[in-house]
């Protein structure tokens, strides 16, 4: 399961198995590597404008949690 929050606050759970061939190139033997991306969008129309930041929380099959990935984005006016 992969979360996605937004300032720190639950946004979304990202749709997986997106077909990702450049990870089944470089690891064919992978029985689900040409499957293994995710996805998600937001809609930022009534958010502030300014900075924010998204923060992605991968989940494990027995519940251990990592955040992978810290992007900041910054919302126009």
């Amino acid at each position: 399961m992969v979360n996605v929050y937004l300032d720190r606050k639950f946004a979304a759970i990202a749709t997986k198995a997106v077909s990702r061939p450049d990870v089944q190139s470089v690891f064919p033997a992978l029985p689900e590597s040409a499957m293994c991306g995710w996805e998600v969008g937001f809609d930022t129309t009534g958010m502030k404008p300014g900075a924010h930041e998204i923060v992605v929380q991968a989940r494990s099959r027995d519940g251990a949690t990592r955040d992978v990935g810290i992007v900041p984005i910054v919302v126009a006016q």
